[in-house]
């Protein structure tokens, strides 16, 4: 099985998409997003198509442990 690296601009989206996810304000569906959110980073981990580094930001971001955009 061939894997497809993410392309340094597509990480970033991913970043930023995280950081809005995280920083929203709670609701009653947001939970769930997040749920969805790790689901699909760890697909992406299991790919290939994510780091482990990269998810394991992805998903300390999603819990609120990684504020930062660089």
């Amino acid at each position: 099985m061939e894997t497809l690296a993410m392309s340094d601009a597509a990480y970033q989206q991913l970043v930023e998409v995280a950081g809005t996810i995280a920083r929203h304000l709670d609701y009653p569906g947001k939970p769930d997003a997040i749920r969805v959110c790790r689901e699909d980073i760890r697909e992406r981990c299991l790919r290939g198509v994510l780091s482990p580094e990269q998810g394991d930001r992805l998903t300390a971001m999603l819990s609120g442990g990684d504020r930062l955009m660089d």
